[in-house]
């Protein structure tokens, strides 16, 4: 009766009929196999068939058979119990069709973690590579200036210093720890700041610039100065102002005594009798 009632029919409309009915026509052939298992078995394990209603929709439903027999023994017959599992099927496709999505989304995710990781590392190969030629630059400046007799500067953008060659020690008197991280202008004559100035925003406006001026060494005296400035901060290895300083104060000190010498002369030449 509840496989009548779930078919929408009535009880009389069934009466007569075969069970095989029930069924859609395609699951005939399989319920009449299963049907005769259950024969020599005495019973069937649970099935599955497509069940059809009066209306002609279809429907699934599971089913166990157990064979009658009479008192003899014989089988006279099957007793069928069925049960509508459209619910527990739209459950299962839910849950299968969620599984398929998550599935699609964690091998979605999956294609862009490795292609990630693979930019990843081919961004740290890139970088290991720019890394090792601004060491071999690097290495390469310190060797030139630090066996250069020139005293060699890099400075920030504000003017402090960065690194010091040893030709600096040489010219300034001033270990490397005294002077890292103060400004270039220290040391520089009062009287000298403005040419000292004008040439530093030459440099940063992008004008070559040379300057000549005085700077006092750690003695207390004052050097005569020839600095040569270039701007090297959007060169990846260095990224600073680069100054070059060398002293010339005996060279103005002959300048100057050659001039006097040659003013000497001019006036002792002036003074002397026409022959």
């Amino acid at each position: 009766e509840t496989a009548i009632r779930m078919s929408g029919s009535t009880k009389e409309e069934h009466i007569g009929r075969h069970s095989l009915d029930l069924l859609s026509e395609r699951e005939r052939p399989r319920a009449i196999k299963d049907m005769a298992e259950a024969f020599v078995k005495g019973y069937s394990d649970v099935k599955e068939y497509s069940v059809l209603r009066k209306d002609g929709s279809e429907f699934p439903a599971e089913t166990i058979s157990t064979v009658l027999r009479d008192a003899s023994g014989e089988p006279v017959g099957l007793v069928n119990i069925l049960r509508d599992i459209t619910e527990r099927k739209r459950i299962e496709k839910e849950l299968s069709d969620s599984r398929d999505n998550l599935e699609k989304i964690v091998a979605a995710r999956t294609t862009e973690l490795a292609k990630s990781n693979n930019e990843l590392r081919q961004e740290i190969t890139r970088r290991q590579k720019v890394e090792q030629e601004l060491q071999r630059k690097e290495r390469y400046f310190r060797a030139l200036t630090e066996s250069s007799a020139d005293g060699i500067m890099v400075l920030n953008r504000d003017g402090t210093i960065r690194y010091e060659s040893a030709g600096c020690l040489r010219i300034l008197g001033n270990k490397v720890e005294e002077r890292i991280g103060h400004s270039v202008f220290d040391p520089v004559h009062p009287d000298d700041i403005k040419i000292a100035r004008d040439a530093f925003d030459r440099l940063m406006a992008g004008l070559p610039t040379r300057a000549e001026l005085r700077a006092r060494h750690k003695d207390g005296s004052w050097h005569n100065i020839e600095a040569t400035l270039s701007n090297l901060l959007d060169d990846i290895a260095i990224r600073g102002l680069v100054v070059n300083i060398r002293d010339i104060t005996e060279r103005k000190q002959m300048e100057e005594a050659l001039r006097a010498s040659e003013e000497k002369f001019s006036a002792a030449f002036r003074l002397s009798p026409a022959g």
